[in-house]
């Protein structure tokens, strides 16, 4: 992923899907963020890459605990 900013969107994006008791999948992403997907697609395989995501093929997205460590800093300064 390119940018920092890009990881902290797609991990917060997460976080607020699952907060709404979705059952959080790629297609919901893209829908949340307004992106393709292809572009979240692209993001998960290198938020799984970093050890943040596990993904179920064509299935599910969950935070790793690295990740959901991550999801509260980066909710923690977006709300300070």
């Amino acid at each position: 992923m390119g940018s920092s900013e890009s990881v902290e969107m797609y991990l917060e994006a997460i976080v607020e899907l699952d907060a709404q008791s979705k059952s959080v999948r790629s297609v919901d992403i893209a829908h949340y963020l307004g992106v393709t997907k292809p572009s979240v697609s692209r993001a998960m395989t290198n938020l799984k890459a970093a050890g943040l995501i596990l993904q179920e093929p064509y299935g599910r997205v969950t935070l790793t605990e690295k990740g959901r460590t991550e999801a509260d800093r980066v909710h923690g300064l977006h709300h300070m």
